[in-house]
């Protein structure tokens, strides 16, 4: 026996609060379902923990995501494939958007019928078996759940199904997700402050939810990251262009749902579904003949192997062929319109002549009855002396309007015959009763219109949909070059570099990405820092006053590796980074309430997460590390989790307060470095000024009690400072005494030195670009700092 469930975030909501996340994420989740299948304790098929299916069905995208889990660990990083964090759903989002089912609706046969029967032919999944038997039977559930709920279906081959893996991405877990900020600033819960938002500049829809998608899931694959950067390069050199498919981006609709209002098949076919389907030929028709090719066009001359690919994908046989099939049937000089009146008159002669004669018969009566209406409108302005215009409104049709002014120096009175007259400041709005008449005719006229032009348009739709998988394949290609010109315009418009990949992280003045924005936007400017970590120093342990900036420091790091394998440039003067399989962070000491966990508690789960699932390649950040206990066991628990991370290959960065754990590993690990961020305190008679220089240095920091210094700026008594002072001194005594009985082992010391200088010669033997002279001298200086 399984638990089954639906997670439906399409209709239901509830005001939000100050933490919800809802408001937040109902922009891109409105069209979201995700079904959940889980066992309740069962053995897998592979022997392990009882698995868990989970499918998420995007519908404004036609795209269905298949993954299936054992039961552990590994679970938990499905849950930000698409932002959101399922195990806590009902906090989030509110219990009455979970929907239990029927468990009959869990049908792994039907699941594989629906799958064969929907699915685009280069989507389909190979090898489905019993294996995937939770994955399959919620694509059963989460169609036939859908198709109940709205009423729809879909046409054969016109969904996009594909199998979630963790392969060719960055792992990025939710909490790490949302400690940096990457979808949702924390301060104000919007996108606005957040790396996405920071980095969406994008023209469409579909290229901003690429942008999203690949915030949380960067790429962990070196050829595709350089195919990015070669187009973002190729694009930010060529400013012309970039400003042309900018342009042309800017004018487009949202193609996914555009494809979808194609691809939908209501139950009850209606006059509305029909004018649904003409507007959405009418609006693919504009697309193919002007919007993609005017794309086409402006890339064609690009050198970077993505945008040529890109460039071929918009213009083939397969785009002639629909283009024709849709001239076949649609009048050629009928075109997309933004105005409401303007895409009824479209709507109206989408359909060529002689296709139907009683079609014809219809659209005289509907211009006959549009051209009394203007014939109705001049006879009231020459009977009443005023300039009485026509406007036009989808829900209204046809009403009057006159600006007030003229009003007053006619007749200076509305006459009578108008009725329903609504007055702002400057105009009146109002109709007539013969007015309303032409309204009812035209709107007939109109559904006679629709009634004759459905069996039409009901073929083509039917025609196009055969060509599903071409459509997904031009707004997929729209997608990438829409986030590309974004990444382009952002490092054109921000001083970023290209980034380049080694097995080193070796930054040069590299800004935080959000900060950094927002301090350019203010007229600030952001101290940037260097960062360098390798094989033979890949723990770094970071001390400072508070306010110094060590999280700032950290979370730089990360975001900057992030950007890097996206695809994008990053803001500093020279980057090169390592593939990371891995993010974690531990950032922050707030205690769970609704699950009453403490700090301390909380902060020990999740560096048992990190120590369990860290691996070689795992990039990890911890801020403030035990500080959510005595300081004895603080520190015993930050030595005893920094020593296993100091025994793995991961680069790991630990900002901390406790001076002594940065003294205790470096004496025993010669991988170990301590870095501090810098402050100078000046004490002049009874004030205290403490300027922050933001910028990383070598060794601990040469201010000592800097946490009683700014106990002074808030006013303390003098007497509890010199307490407090009295007995940090007599402990900094006991201290300094075992750190000079450690300095006394010169031969450690020496061994310590000569790995980090065999490390920093593998890296210049396998990464360097230096000429002869240039090596010689770089080679001279290692041998003096050993």
């Amino acid at each position: 026996m399984a638990s089954r469930r639906l997670h439906s975030r399409a209709s239901a909501s509830r005001p939000s609060t100050a933490m919800s996340m809802a408001t937040s994420v109902t922009k891109w989740a409105s069209n979201v379902v995700v079904a959940l299948s889980e066992g309740r304790g069962l053995i897998s098929s592979v022997g392990t923990a009882s698995e868990v299916g989970l499918v998420c069905f995007d519908k404004a995208a036609g795209e269905l995501s298949l993954s299936q889990y054992a039961d552990t660990q590994q679970y938990s990083k499905v849950r930000v494939s698409n932002g959101l964090d399922c195990r806590n759903f009902e906090d989030d989002f509110g219990a009455d958007l979970i929907v239990p089912v029927n468990r009959a609706w869990f049908n792994q046969n039907k699941g594989l019928q629906n799958i064969s029967e929907f699915s685009l032919e280069e989507s389909v999944i190979p090898g489905l078996s019993s294996k995937l038997y939770f994955a399959t039977s919620c694509v059963a559930a989460i169609l036939t759940y859908v198709e109940e709920r709205d009423e729809i279906t879909y046409y054969r081959n016109s969904l996009r199904f594909k199998f979630f893996s963790l392969d060719g991405i960055m792992s990025i877990d939710h909490i790490t997700a949302r400690n940096l900020e990457l979808i949702i600033n924390l301060e104000t819960n919007k996108s606005a402050g957040s790396l996405f938002g920071v980095l969406n500049n994008c023209q469409t829809g579909m290229g901003a939810r690429l942008l999203r998608m690949n915030v949380l899931q960067p790429l962990n694959d070196l050829e595709t990251i350089n195919c990015r950067l070669n187009a973002v390069e190729d694009l930010k050199s060529n400013q012309a262009v970039l400003s042309d498919i900018r342009m042309v981006l800017k004018a487009s609709v949202d193609m996914d749902a555009l494809i979808m209002t194609l691809l939908y098949r209501p139950k009850k076919h209606t006059v509305k579904v029909t004018e649904n389907y003409i507007t959405a030929i009418i609006t693919l028709k504009h697309l193919i003949s002007n919007w993609i090719s005017a794309i086409h066009e402006i890339i064609t001359d690009c050198e970077s192997d993505l945008l040529k690919i890109t460039c071929s994908n918009l213009k083939n046989e397969s785009i002639d062929q629909l283009a024709a099939l849709i001239d076949e049937r649609i009048n050629e000089d009928i075109t997309y319109q933004k105005n409401a009146q303007g895409m009824r008159n479209q709507r109206c002669y989408a359909v060529k002549a002689g296709w139907n004669g009683l079609l014809d018969v219809a659209r005289q009566t509907y211009r006959e009855s549009t051209n009394d209406v203007y014939d109705l409108v001049a006879g009231y302005s020459t009977t009443y002396g005023l300039p009485i215009k026509t406007n036009y409104s989808k829900s209204q049709g046809f009403t009057l309007k006159l600006n007030l002014a003229d009003l007053d120096q006619g007749p200076g009175s509305m006459p009578s015959e108008f009725i329903n007259v609504v007055k702002t400041k400057k105009q009146a709005t109002f109709t007539t009763l013969a007015l309303l008449g032409f309204n009812d005719r035209i709107n007939e006229s109109l559904t006679e219109v629709y009634l004759m032009s459905d069996k039409i348009i009901a073929e083509l739709v039917v025609d196009v949909s055969r060509f599903a998988g071409l459509l997904y394949n031009i707004s997929e290609s729209i997608a990438l070059l829409d986030m590309l010109a974004s990444f382009a315009h952002v490092a054109d418009t921000s001083d970023f570099v290209r980034p380049e990949f080694t097995e080193t992280l070796a930054v040069k003045a590299g800004r935080h990405p959000i900060r950094d924005h927002f301090a350019s936007n203010s007229g600030d400017k952001f101290v940037p820092n260097d960062v360098y970590c390798c094989d033979g120093a890949n723990m770094q342990i970071i001390s400072g006053p508070n306010m110094s900036g060590k999280t700032t420091y950290l979370k730089m790091i990360v975001l900057l590796n992030i950007v890097a394998q996206m695809g994008s440039f990053i803001p500093a003067e020279y980057a090169s980074f390592r593939l990371q399989a891995q993010v974690f962070s531990r950032i922050g000491c707030d205690s769970v309430v609704e699950a009453s966990v403490s700090s301390f508690m909380s902060e020990m789960r999740e560096s048992a997460y990190i120590l369990q699932n860290v691996c070689d390649r795992s990039l990890v950040i911890i801020d403030e590390l035990g500080r959510g206990t005595s300081h004895t066991d603080g520190i015993a628990m930050s030595i005893a989790i920094s020593e296993k991370l100091a025994e793995t290959k991961a680069f790991t960065f630990i900002a901390t307060h406790f001076i002594e754990l940065g003294v205790n590993l470096a004496s025993t690990y010669a991988n170990v470095v301590k870095l501090h961020l810098h402050v100078e305190c000046l004490e002049r008679d009874e004030n205290v000024n403490i300027h922050f220089k933001y910028q990383v240095q070598d060794g601990t920091s040469n201010v000592s009690n800097y946490g009683l210094t700014i106990a002074k700026l808030a006013h303390f008594p003098q007497s509890t400072i010199d307490d407090a002072l009295q007995v940090a001194n007599a402990l900094d005594c006991a201290a300094n005494k075992k750190r000079e009985e450690a300095l006394t082992d010169q031969e450690r010391i020496r061994k310590q030195a000569a790995i980090r200088v065999y490390y920093k010669l593998v890296q210049a033997r396998l990464n360097s670009r230096l000429n002869e002279p240039a090596l010689r001298l770089y080679l001279k200086s290692l041998k003096e700092e050993l």
